[in-house]
């Protein structure tokens, strides 16, 4: 099969590391995959097949100045649209795979538009699809009841912020287009069920990592050593690519730091973008930042450095960072968000009743009094992950989902 990988963002963030290892297994099983993203954002070397819609600052300055009346009148991006069609057309493109798909790259009218035309899927890695504009929709549930409106959410991923008219806009071109949703976690099909998508085709299929890549390693204290950890430290790590975001939960980890007993045993490995803050300078422990770092062999001794990595989400589909973790035999701590919920469990690591920082600083603590555990959940996390998350059974699964929609099955 030609298969067309379309995302936002080149090498960057959990749905373009989802569609590089999708497209690397595909290709081992003879598909023919083109991938186009929609921005490149640190202007990496643009690989074979590999396309940006807006590469250069030229095509970017303009559709960011388009971009708004383009959302407020519902227009088509034809830019974007004469490049995927070429695409398709030119490659002889079978399906379609959708992956994030906001960021004014790419119309709702073009999303419509392609759906109605080709065969396609749509991983939902978010909750964008069913919403005004919203990426996280927290406590709101407007969107599951028709009232997704005036809404006060700043991390809109839209310029045009009536939200009620892009809801219904989305309803519209995205219902009844015979469009194959995919969701990475039972907690995102609910959610999926409970929108406007109720009635469209959709099933789970878990992200899938490289196993080989991440991995147990032996030589902990070298690394250390390595990464400037001092001795007999309690080191714990958080990674994220935009550790900005409120949604990721940093601060509420600098808050549960703050509370610790002993600050001074506690190392905090920062991996991600952060430019810091108030809550960054009263941290009291110990940091080492490393910033975005893309390396995965480096990611992978980050974690086999790390005794515990935090996940402090508020909400989260279902993060590469808990999986990598504990493929690397290093438990996690989690609030009880999102799809959080099914990757960790009693013996593979540590799920908080609530989302509290309170709570949060007390595990930590209780954790690091008794090692053993940590070396014991850090081993069976692995075991599981063997189980459930290797990339190749997540290829397969797409792989069935790609034929069904061939052979025209729903």
């Amino acid at each position: 099969m030609n298969i067309l990988l379309i995302g936002e963002l080149y090498r960057y963030g959990g749905a373009s590391e989802m569609m590089e290892i999708l497209a690397g297994e595909l290709r081992k099983k003879g598909h023919r995959v083109i991938s186009v993203y929609g921005y490149n954002p640190r202007n990496r070397k643009i690989e074979k097949d590999i396309r940006v819609i807006f590469e250069n600052r030229f095509q970017k300055g303009v559709n960011g100045r388009a971009r708004y009346w383009l959302e407020k009148y519902n227009l088509p991006n034809l830019y974007a649209r004469f490049v995927i069609t070429g695409i398709v057309e030119r490659e002889h493109i079978d399906i379609l795979h959708f992956h994030a798909m906001q960021g004014g790259y790419m119309g709702i009218r073009d999303i419509g538009y392609l759906g109605r035309k080709y065969k396609v899927v749509w991983t939902i890695h978010d909750t964008w699809p069913f919403t005004g504009g919203c990426m996280h929709f927290g406590s709101c549930g407007g969107w599951m009841n028709d009232s997704c409106m005036c809404c006060d959410e700043q991390q809109l991923h839209t310029l045009y912020r009536n939200t009620h008219k892009n809801y219904n806009r989305k309803r519209s071109a995205f219902t009844g287009r015979e469009i194959a949703f995919v969701t990475p976690s039972k907690w995102m099909a609910d959610n999926a069920a409970r929108s406007f998508l109720k009635k469209e085709c959709c099933v789970c299929i878990e992200n899938g990592i490289d196993l080989t890549c991440f991995r147990p390693l032996d030589n902990r204290e070298e690394l250390r050593k390595k990464y400037g950890i001092e001795e007999g430290k309690n080191v714990l790590m958080i990674a994220a690519g935009d550790l900005q975001s409120k949604y990721k939960g940093f601060a509420s980890l600098a808050k549960a730091l703050r509370k610790l007993k002993e600050p001074q045993r506690y190392t905090l490995l920062v991996v991600g973008e952060k430019d810091g803050g108030a809550e960054e300078e009263e941290i009291c422990v110990a940091c080492r930042a490393f910033g975005f770092v893309r390396d995965k062999s480096v990611m992978n001794e980050l974690y086999n450095t790390a005794d515990l990595v935090v996940l402090p989400s508020l909400q989260d589909t279902f993060p590469t960072v808990a999986l990598e973790a504990q493929a690397a035999g290093t438990p996690v701590v989690a609030f009880p968000v999102g799809g959080v919920r099914e990757q960790i469990t009693e013996s593979t690591g540590w799920l908080l009743e609530t989302i509290s920082s309170a709570e949060l600083a007390f595990t930590i603590e209780k954790i690091f009094a008794d090692k053993q555990i940590l070396r014991e959940k850090g081993r069976k996390a692995r075991e599981r992950c063997l189980r459930l998350y290797g990339k190749e059974r997540m290829c397969q699964n797409y792989e069935n989902v790609y034929r069904n929609i061939w052979d025209g099955a729903r």
